[in-house]
């Protein structure tokens, strides 16, 4: 702007796109680390060496899923408002996955035995590990999903590997699982559906740091309307968490970023 290569008018409508992204990095971290704990709980196949190497790269080439992940990891962590060097650089202890579940409300505050807690490590970590470190979050977490409207060729070479159509309905499936999962664990009344206060309750308990502005800025994503109230339909459902999701608010790095529209 200052350059003058963007211009006046353009700034509302950059500011509208920022907006858009804080808060989709918000909600999509959230459900995210819920998906990561529900992984942890119930355990998932252990990725090879090759695969770990392969998945750790594609996260990393793309900025808007590592973003996601690692606003998910400061909340497992606790550390939400740390910077993100120093996250990086800490991994989740069993007392720390403990304080998370309790949070999410996936374990009773009086807690689980530590030999409980200690074996979903294990299960999570890439590497059989009694942490979780943020390589092996962005590993076990993996890239984004192919989009939605991408062929069945396209999904299977976006994954960078080849399946059968018998694993393809499995791995759906999982995910099917998980969404709903990540759901229940927001929908704290299992009500079916989120008002913008209540998702900003649900969200700060696991512990995002939520405004109202983001709240109903999460609502409007999810319900594509600019209604924020209950009455005029203003309301975050499993089907719209699950929309959002899959959307993809930043570019990956060999692609521009348009705030300009």
């Amino acid at each position: 702007y200052l350059s003058g290569e963007l211009p006046k008018q353009r700034m509302a409508h950059m500011q509208r796109r920022l907006s858009e992204w804080r808060a989709a990095r918000k909600l999509k971290g959230s459900v995210h680390a819920c998906a990561a704990m529900h992984r942890m709980l119930h355990g998932i196949a252990r990725p090879t060496p090759t695969e770990a190497v392969e998945r750790l790269c594609q996260v990393k080439e793309d900025r808007g899923r590592e973003a996601e992940l690692r606003e998910a990891f400061k909340l497992l962590l606790g550390r939400e408002e740390a910077e993100d060097a120093v996250v990086e650089s800490e991994s989740l202890s069993p007392r720390g996955l403990q304080r998370a579940l309790s949070a999410a409300g996936l374990v009773h505050p009086s807690g689980s035995s530590d030999g409980t807690v200690r074996a979903c490590l294990r299960r999570f970590s890439a590497w059989g590990a009694e942490e979780v470190t943020w390589d092996d979050f962005r590993i076990v977490m993996g890239p984004a999903p192919p989009r939605a409207e991408a062929t069945p060729e396209e999904q299977r070479e976006s994954r960078g590997r080849e399946r059968e159509d018998a694993c393809e309905k499995e791995d759906e499936t999982t995910t099917a699982e998980e969404a709903r999962a990540c759901f229940a664990c927001l929908d704290r009344d299992k009500r079916g559906k989120l008002s913008a206060g209540e998702l900003r309750e649900a969200l700060e308990a696991l512990g995002e740091n939520v405004t109202t502005d983001e709240a109903e800025e999460m609502v409007r994503l999810g319900s594509g309307s600019a209604a924020v109230s209950e009455e005029a339909g203003g309301v975050l459902d499993e089907a719209s968490l699950a929309a959002v999701m899959q959307r993809r608010f930043l570019p990956p790095l060999d692609e521009p970023l348009n705030l300009q529209g």
